[in-house]
């Protein structure tokens, strides 16, 4: 038995070659691949984060009068409680019973300079109470944006319940309105 070789022994050796050629062929350089997609990563991040910064340390143009006034319409801070106290005065002053507000958390605005404050409300009123409401929605002094708006004419049955002794109204419509407010405060983000 001393003349013979045993037969695993190349097989074993052959195995060997396969492995080290691979480590040596795929895994180091995909190895060094990754370390160098995540330094990539890392400098884009912060190039990101560098040009994040200049837009909202950027005031606006003085000579430019529409940058300056949109500026001026998107306040640092979320100012809900002010933002909310418009609306009421908005639908006491049109005539419009505003029966729900929902305020969604603020996230980050598109433009990357400050935040989103979905909102949704509903309200009552005739129509050209709540065309005036709508209308004074998009004109506040802050910047909003109204995306959805949406109108139902109100049942009788609802008109009634609200007040047994009032005639139901043709003329009284339910509104849905979807918008968004801005602010230059940035979201918090989850740590």
């Amino acid at each position: 038995m001393k003349g013979k070789n045993n037969p695993l022994l190349p097989v074993a050796l052959l195995a060997l070659l396969i492995i080290g050629a691979t480590y040596l062929l795929v895994l180091k350089p995909a190895r060094a691949g990754i370390g160098d997609a995540q330094i990539k990563r890392d400098d884009l991040s912060s190039q990101l984060a560098a040009a994040k910064a200049e837009i909202r340390s950027r005031t606006p143009d003085p000579n430019d009068t529409e940058q300056v006034a949109l500026a001026a319409k998107i306040p640092p801070t979320p100012a809900t409680p002010e933002f909310f106290a418009q609306i009421s005065a908005l639908g006491a002053s049109t005539g419009v019973s505003i029966t729900h507000v929902d305020v969604a958390p603020m996230k980050a605005s598109s433009v990357e300079t400050g935040s989103e404050i979905p909102v949704s409300l509903a309200a009552l009123g005739s129509r050209s109470a709540i065309d005036q409401f709508t209308t004074g929605l998009a004109n506040l002094g802050r910047l909003t944006i109204l995306s959805q708006i949406n109108l139902h004419p109100t049942a009788a049955a609802d008109a009634l319940a609200a007040d047994p002794n009032a005639a139901p109204s043709a003329d009284r419509v339910a509104l849905e309105v979807n918008l968004s407010m801005f602010t230059g405060q940035q979201p918090s983000t989850p740590t």
